[in-house]
């Protein structure tokens, strides 16, 4: 089970065509960089918020309408690549990851965020690639680019 690679570090589970995520995924802690792009999640698990140690989440290419509310845990998540064909809604405790200083918007429909999130985004770094925004929310109030590491 996925579950017993507590050491893991890094994890690619991008392009396999996967409509779920195990929830055992959730308990590896020393899990810092995870790509799940290219798959076909309409969801994620709430048990991600248990990957405490998470730095870099590729979520680009699902067809997500939503993140959950338990995305705001990921209070070590610095780096998210998030985007594809579909409109997105942030949920509200998007602000509290303040440790967030790269954001990649890929490809993204419409971007909607709820004020806590609007916030974050205006301090962090953000990379907009083929991004459609409302009148309300035109890109000048989302900051800079992110650098290439």
């Amino acid at each position: 089970s996925i579950g017993h690679l507590t050491a893991l570090e890094k994890l690619s589970l991008a392009r396999n065509k996967l409509s779920s995520i195990p929830g055992k995924l959730g308990s590896l802690s020393a899990l810092g960089e995870l790509d799940i792009s290219r798959n076909e999640l309409r969801t994620l698990p709430d048990t991600l918020r248990g990957l405490r140690s998470l730095h870099t989440l590729t979520i680009c290419y699902n067809p997500l309408r939503t993140l959950p509310r338990s995305f705001g845990e990921l209070q070590s998540l610095r780096e998210l690549n998030i985007g594809g064909e579909y409109s997105i809604k942030l949920p509200a405790t998007f602000g509290k990851l303040t440790e967030l200083s790269c954001i990649r918007f890929v490809g993204t429909g419409l971007m909607r965020a709820y004020p806590s999130a609007s916030r974050l985004l205006r301090r962090a770094h953000v990379d907009l690639w083929r991004v459609n925004f409302a009148a309300s929310d035109p890109p000048a109030r989302v900051g800079a680019g992110c650098q290439d590491t």
